[in-house]
């Protein structure tokens, strides 16, 4: 339900701006009770993130993707544009507490597969498995794909470029409006 994903990327988006401003014990309340299990303290959780985890209190632009469940698990990626325009993928994985809410039960950062982003530098990551999940499915391939594929994997001086490679070449009607069709689609 769009009331749920609503929910899910205020968590998030809540717990952004407590490591920002410093707020550990803030922070640290929107953790899982299998992450708050990890950390003797929030002082202890709020050092890890900022070691591990520094690109998401950097990113010059960050965007919600749209979420997706796989094999269970409740993904939630935010898209990270750095200064140097690099651009990396925090996928979130959340899982309800006892009361129904939502908490933020792990994280990993990911290169994006955008066409235009400079190479990434490696990152560590952090993954934490949840004791229980939502139950809804998805077929594994197609909420990956719908997790951390950009909305366009090319860009329009792309696509004017294959436009008038196929015109020069004579390629028949029919396979031009497929492609660009698929061109459209992507």
């Amino acid at each position: 339900a769009p009331a749920e994903w609503s929910s899910i990327k205020r968590i998030i988006g809540d717990q952004l701006a407590a490591l920002r401003n410093g707020d550990a014990t803030r922070a640290f309340s929107y953790a899982s009770t299998g992450i708050r299990d990890q950390f003797d303290d929030a002082t202890t959780f709020l050092l890890m993130v900022q070691q591990r985890y520094g690109v998401l209190l950097t990113a010059r632009y960050t965007e919600f993707l749209d979420g997706a469940v796989i094999d269970g698990h409740t993904i939630q990626p935010l898209r990270l544009v750095m200064n140097d325009d690099t651009v990396l993928v925090a996928l979130y994985e959340m899982q309800r507490d006892d009361g129904g809410g939502w908490r933020i039960a792990g994280c990993v950062i990911a290169p994006s597969p955008t066409a235009w982003r400079k190479p990434a530098s490696s990152s560590r990551s952090v993954r934490s498995r949840p004791s229980s999940s939502t139950s809804s499915s998805s077929s594994a391939s197609s909420a990956i794909s719908a997790v951390i594929a950009p909305a366009c994997r090319t860009c329009a001086t792309s696509r004017t470029r294959r436009r008038i490679r196929f015109a020069t070449r004579g390629v028949p009607r029919e396979r031009r409006a497929i492609s660009s069709a698929a061109s459209a689609a992507i």
